[in-house]
């Protein structure tokens, strides 16, 4: 199973995070993790964090996009303006797509997401026991490597 980390040690950094980036290679490099995901999820973050489901998912060379379904806030307390609980569509060009840390970022779109399938399962698992720091500390608040 593909990680970050393997990517990075495949490529350099302004391949994996220059921006914009070159389509085809980021298609290679980001793809598979779409394609192996733990039970369709990733931990998504615009304004608000949450694990989502996602449904519909769309991978072709020229982009990716999906479906998100509200399942869970890594935050304990959130106000409520700030959780969306409708699904929405989320997406874009490869190219416009850069690892950051260890997370997927598309700037100017504003969302970043981790979809590496330890990373989600481990998150899940601490917010399910109502360890939100743990989950926070893979995500949001990871320290730099």
């Amino acid at each position: 199973m593909m990680t970050f980390n393997d990517l990075r040690k495949q490529y350099t950094e302004d391949e994996l995070s220059y921006f914009p980036g070159k389509k085809r290679l980021r298609y290679k490099m980001f793809a598979p993790f779409f394609q192996n995901l733990f039970d369709n999820k990733v931990i998504y973050y615009e304004k608000f964090i949450v694990i989502a489901q996602l449904e519909d998912i769309e991978i072709t060379p020229k982009r990716f996009g999906a479906k998100a379904i509200p399942l869970l806030s890594l935050r304990q307390i959130e106000p409520p303006y700030n959780v969306l609980t409708e699904p929405w569509e989320f997406g874009g060009t490869w190219d416009w797509m850069r690892l950051i840390r260890n997370s997927i970022n598309m700037p100017y779109a504003g969302w970043t997401i981790w979809p590496e399938y330890d990373r989600v399962k481990k998150v899940e698992e601490a917010v399910i026991k109502n360890d939100y720091e743990t989950a926070l500390s893979l995500t949001l608040r990871e320290p730099e490597s």
